[in-house]
Protein backbone atom coordinates (compact mmCIF):
# COMPACT_ATOMS: atom_id res chain seq x y z
CA UNK A 1 0.00 0.00 0.00
CA UNK A 2 0.97 3.79 -0.76
CA UNK A 3 1.11 4.87 2.89
CA UNK A 4 3.44 1.58 3.55
CA UNK A 5 5.71 2.52 0.68
CA UNK A 6 5.56 6.39 1.93
CA UNK A 7 6.33 5.37 5.68
CA UNK A 8 9.27 2.85 4.55
CA UNK A 9 11.13 6.15 2.42
CA UNK A 10 10.32 8.38 5.04
CA UNK A 11 12.72 6.02 7.37
CA UNK A 12 15.22 5.39 5.15
CA UNK A 13 15.13 8.95 3.42
CA UNK A 14 18.92 9.09 3.90
CA UNK A 15 19.46 6.44 1.52
CA UNK A 16 17.88 8.21 -1.12
CA UNK A 17 20.12 11.23 -0.39
CA UNK A 18 23.28 12.22 -2.45
CA UNK A 19 25.74 14.52 -1.25
CA UNK A 20 26.62 17.81 -3.01
CA UNK A 21 29.96 16.60 -4.79
CA UNK A 22 32.74 18.49 -6.34
CA UNK A 23 35.21 17.74 -9.18
CA UNK A 24 38.16 18.79 -7.70
CA UNK A 25 42.16 19.52 -9.18
CA UNK A 26 45.13 19.58 -7.64
CA UNK A 27 49.14 20.84 -7.16
CA UNK A 28 50.64 19.17 -5.08
CA UNK A 29 53.88 20.79 -3.95
CA UNK A 30 57.08 19.16 -1.54
CA UNK A 31 57.77 22.34 0.43
CA UNK A 32 55.68 25.73 0.85
CA UNK A 33 57.86 27.67 -1.53
CA UNK A 34 56.88 25.37 -4.30
CA UNK A 35 53.31 25.99 -3.68
CA UNK A 36 53.58 29.96 -3.49
CA UNK A 37 55.49 29.83 -6.89
CA UNK A 38 52.93 27.63 -8.47
CA UNK A 39 50.09 30.38 -6.59
CA UNK A 40 51.60 32.70 -8.47
CA UNK A 41 52.16 31.13 -11.72
CA UNK A 42 48.26 30.27 -11.95
CA UNK A 43 48.06 33.89 -10.52
CA UNK A 44 49.64 35.27 -13.61
CA UNK A 45 47.54 33.27 -16.05
CA UNK A 46 49.40 29.94 -17.03
CA UNK A 47 47.54 26.88 -17.28
CA UNK A 48 46.35 24.84 -14.11
CA UNK A 49 48.60 21.14 -15.66
CA UNK A 50 51.06 22.59 -16.81
CA UNK A 51 52.12 24.53 -13.54
CA UNK A 52 51.18 21.31 -11.96
CA UNK A 53 53.67 19.10 -14.00
CA UNK A 54 56.59 21.33 -14.74
CA UNK A 55 56.95 23.71 -11.65
CA UNK A 56 55.70 21.67 -9.07
CA UNK A 57 56.94 18.35 -10.97
CA UNK A 58 53.59 16.27 -10.04
CA UNK A 59 52.51 13.35 -12.23
CA UNK A 60 49.99 14.12 -14.18
CA UNK A 61 47.72 10.85 -13.46
CA UNK A 62 47.34 13.05 -9.78
CA UNK A 63 46.10 16.46 -10.73
CA UNK A 64 42.28 15.32 -11.05
CA UNK A 65 40.68 14.32 -8.44
CA UNK A 66 37.56 13.71 -9.98
CA UNK A 67 34.77 14.36 -8.82
CA UNK A 68 34.12 14.20 -4.60
CA UNK A 69 31.93 14.42 -1.53
CA UNK A 70 33.13 16.39 1.38
CA UNK A 71 34.04 12.58 3.20
CA UNK A 72 36.05 11.30 0.44
CA UNK A 73 39.00 13.93 0.99
CA UNK A 74 40.96 14.74 3.58
CA UNK A 75 39.03 17.05 6.39
CA UNK A 76 42.44 19.78 5.54
CA UNK A 77 41.50 19.81 1.87
CA UNK A 78 37.54 19.01 1.75
CA UNK A 79 37.25 22.02 4.84
CA UNK A 80 38.58 24.17 2.06
CA UNK A 81 37.18 22.84 -1.33
CA UNK A 82 33.81 22.94 -0.40
CA UNK A 83 34.01 26.51 0.42
CA UNK A 84 36.05 27.27 -2.92
CA UNK A 85 33.87 29.27 -5.71
CA UNK A 86 34.01 27.71 -8.80
CA UNK A 87 37.07 27.57 -11.29
CA UNK A 88 38.83 29.76 -8.42
CA UNK A 89 42.46 28.19 -6.78
CA UNK A 90 42.94 28.30 -3.23
CA UNK A 91 46.11 29.68 -1.20
CA UNK A 92 48.64 27.33 -0.52
CA UNK A 93 47.19 24.32 2.42
CA UNK A 94 49.19 22.17 4.26
CA UNK A 95 48.93 18.21 4.44
CA UNK A 96 50.32 15.20 5.42
CA UNK A 97 50.56 14.53 1.91
CA UNK A 98 52.98 17.97 1.39
CA UNK A 99 51.42 21.37 0.06
CA UNK A 100 48.45 21.88 -2.04
CA UNK A 101 46.66 24.47 -4.49
CA UNK A 102 43.00 23.22 -4.70
CA UNK A 103 40.30 24.40 -7.68
CA UNK A 104 37.19 23.22 -8.13
CA UNK A 105 36.11 23.00 -12.10
CA UNK A 106 32.41 21.20 -11.48
CA UNK A 107 29.71 21.45 -8.41
CA UNK A 108 27.23 18.77 -8.41
CA UNK A 109 24.48 20.12 -5.51
CA UNK A 110 23.27 17.73 -3.00
CA UNK A 111 20.06 16.22 -4.36
CA UNK A 112 17.07 13.75 -2.40
CA UNK A 113 15.50 11.24 -5.02
CA UNK A 114 12.06 11.82 -4.39
CA UNK A 115 9.22 9.36 -3.27
CA UNK A 116 7.64 9.37 -6.34
CA UNK A 117 11.15 8.25 -8.33
CA UNK A 118 11.71 5.29 -5.78
CA UNK A 119 8.74 3.77 -4.81
CA UNK A 120 9.05 1.03 -7.21
CA UNK A 121 12.24 0.32 -5.90
CA UNK A 122 11.09 -0.06 -2.34
CA UNK A 123 8.21 -1.76 -3.40
CA UNK A 124 9.91 -4.88 -4.80
CA UNK A 125 12.12 -4.82 -1.87
CA UNK A 126 9.54 -4.88 0.25
CA UNK A 127 7.96 -7.83 -1.72
CA UNK A 128 10.98 -9.88 -2.26
CA UNK A 129 11.38 -9.18 2.14
CA UNK A 130 7.89 -10.50 2.50
CA UNK A 131 8.64 -13.44 0.26
CA UNK A 132 11.69 -14.42 2.22
CA UNK A 133 9.98 -14.03 5.60
CA UNK A 134 6.89 -16.33 4.02
CA UNK A 135 9.20 -18.94 3.02
CA UNK A 136 11.10 -19.18 6.43
CA UNK A 137 7.97 -19.60 8.11
CA UNK A 138 7.19 -22.14 6.15
CA UNK A 139 10.15 -23.78 5.97
CA UNK A 140 10.08 -23.73 9.89
CA UNK A 141 6.71 -24.88 10.29
CA UNK A 142 7.79 -27.85 7.82
CA UNK A 143 11.70 -28.72 10.12
CA UNK A 144 8.85 -28.60 13.04
CA UNK A 145 6.04 -31.34 11.52
CA UNK A 146 8.92 -33.20 10.25
CA UNK A 147 10.80 -33.10 14.09
CA UNK A 148 7.20 -34.19 15.62
CA UNK A 149 7.16 -37.36 13.64
CA UNK A 150 5.04 -36.00 10.56
CA UNK A 151 6.34 -38.18 6.98
CA UNK A 152 7.85 -36.18 4.59
CA UNK A 153 4.81 -36.82 2.13
CA UNK A 154 2.17 -35.38 4.58
CA UNK A 155 4.38 -32.12 5.40
CA UNK A 156 4.78 -32.11 1.46
CA UNK A 157 1.29 -31.91 1.30
CA UNK A 158 -0.01 -29.90 4.06
CA UNK A 159 2.66 -26.97 2.96
CA UNK A 160 1.93 -27.63 -0.76
CA UNK A 161 5.69 -28.58 -1.56
CA UNK A 162 7.34 -30.82 -3.64
CA UNK A 163 8.66 -34.05 -2.50
CA UNK A 164 11.46 -35.72 -4.24
CA UNK A 165 12.62 -39.77 -3.55
CA UNK A 166 15.87 -40.06 -4.62
CA UNK A 167 16.08 -43.97 -4.84
CA UNK A 168 19.99 -44.37 -4.31
CA UNK A 169 23.19 -42.80 -3.41
CA UNK A 170 26.67 -43.88 -2.47
CA UNK A 171 29.34 -41.62 -0.71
Amino acid sequence: ADDKLKKEYDQRKDEFETPERREIQQILSPSEEKAKEAEAAVASGKEWHEVATTLAGQDPETVDLGLLSRLEIPHELGDVAFELPLNQPSEPIKSPLGWHLLRVVKIEPAATQGFDAVKPQIAAELKLQDAADRVAKIGNRADDALAGGTPIADVAAKYQLKATTVAAIDE
